[in-house]
């Protein structure tokens, strides 16, 4: 049957192509597709184990294999530094004939590379997956920046580019006048230089491991507080862990809420909660201010909030009526694929 008298030949000849090949993925294929051949058996095949919810398998038909005759599977774990990385299945040559001890032995002198490959196959995969994660991430992040530039900043330093231009000119003829105009360009410049530190915080709200999510929670409402309007904080006592893009996504939508509060609601009170529910991550802001007619919702803050949450393949929803008050509910899945 093949080579199975010979396994060393047939390690040293994956083990040779193992430095040739750029793809790790190409040499499990290889890997399975030798031991298929050297056996003469019908189907080997490589399953990973499961990562974050997805499972790779790498397989070989061969192709004198009847279709018409069942395949029998036996299986064998693959283990990597006392882990088990994943499975080895290879089909009998008939259903009714078991694998002889040769090819037990052939197949167990294999295994140990067969792991290692599969663990490098698996950390391939896990760095391929992070790499999508980080591209995902600076691509929403340089469309909030390009928003907020739009939403007002841009336009506001071109207005003030034009204004110190005409205080330049009445400097010789009117250098009151001129005087008045350079004292608004700087109020106007101070105000901008607010806006762009604000813009710089909202793009990357402080995560770091020394401060808890829960206190960057707190640190918003507070920084809401003025005075106007009370807003009150409902925290569980523990929150679980939660993947950076959700955190992100709801200290956002956190700020945007409270800012359009502010600013529209003329409300005596609002009261922001947090919960954990059924696999989701659950904020509701509601006041009881002014309110305002839900069919008509314009404007960017509330776009961008129901973004937020859309691209985690959350639920944004604005509950309010004239005189009533408003309640906005996000809930964000805390699986995130």
């Amino acid at each position: 049957y093949g080579e199975r008298d010979d396994p060393y030949t047939v390690i040293n000849r994956l083990t040779d192509q193992y430095g040739h090949i750029e793809r790790v993925s190409d040499i499990l294929l290889i890997a399975v597709q030798t031991i298929a051949q050297a056996l003469k058996l019908p189907y080997a095949a490589v399953e990973l184990k499961q990562i974050e919810g997805l499972t790779d398998t790498i397989e070989y038909h061969a192709r004198h294999n009847n279709s018409l005759i069942p395949i029998v599977l036996e299986r064998y774990d693959l283990i990597f530094q006392n882990a088990i990385v994943g499975e080895l299945a290879v089909a009998r040559r008939h259903p009714k004939e078991n694998l002889t001890a040769r090819d037990i032995e052939f197949l167990n002198r294999l295994k140990p590379l067969i792991a290692v490959v599969a663990h490098d196959v698996q950390l391939a995969n896990r760095v391929k997956r992070l790499l999508d994660r980080s591209v995902r991430a600076s691509a929403e992040e340089r469309k909030l920046l390009s928003r907020a530039l739009h939403s007002g900043i841009g336009s506001s330093m071109a207005a003030q580019l034009m204004n110190l231009d005409i205080a330049l000119n009445q400097l010789e003829t009117n250098p009151e006048a001129a005087l008045a105009k350079l004292n608004l360009i700087l109020k106007r410049w101070q105000e901008l230089y607010q806006a762009i530190r604000e813009l710089a915080h909202n793009l990357r709200p402080d995560l770091s491991p020394e401060v808890a999510f829960r206190e960057n929670l707190r640190y918003e409402v507070e920084k809401m507080q003025t005075g106007v309007t009370e807003i009150y904080l409902d925290l569980p006592d523990d929150l679980p862990d939660m993947p950076a893009a959700v955190e992100t996504a709801l200290l956002g939508i956190l700020q945007n809420a409270l800012a359009n509060m502010l600013k529209h609601a003329k409300a005596a009170h609002c009261w922001v909660r947090v919960w954990v529910e059924a696999n989701s991550v659950w904020l509701t802001i509601l006041d009881d201010g002014q309110g305002f007619d839900v069919t008509n919702m314009a404007g960017h803050g509330l776009r961008e909030m129901r973004e937020w949450a859309e691209e985690l393949n959350g639920t944004l929803v604005i509950h309010s009526s004239i005189g009533l008050g408003t309640t906005v509910e996000a809930q964000l899945p805390l699986v995130q694929h």
